[in-house]
């Protein structure tokens, strides 16, 4: 089981498809290491904004009394990444 697979929890062909559909949409870039494929976001920008969401909607973001002004949208903690590369690929098309 690879590392990826472990820390998503979920198996090799769900994650072949969802990092194949990030790749096309360009968020991220691989290279292989022998028998292992090293993967990096291509865009210095994408790290910002995944850093960003995490402060917001990590567990300390979340626990953070909301502005009464602006709703927080609910997170489904179902929604992991690989969700997300669905989500990411619809609009790329």
């Amino acid at each position: 089981m690879s590392e990826i697979e472990e820390k998503l929890g979920i198996r090799q062909p769900t994650l072949s498809q969802q990092l194949g559909a990030l790749r096309e949409a360009g968020v991220i870039e691989g290279r292989r290491e022998a028998k292992a494929v090293i993967y990096h976001l291509a865009d210095a920008r994408t790290r910002h904004l995944l850093d960003a969401l995490h402060r917001i909607f990590g567990p300390e973001g979340l626990a953070a009394p909301a502005a009464p002004t602006s709703p927080r949208p609910r997170v489904a903690s179902s929604a992991g990444a690989a969700s997300f590369a669905r989500v990411a690929t619809q609009g790329a098309r």
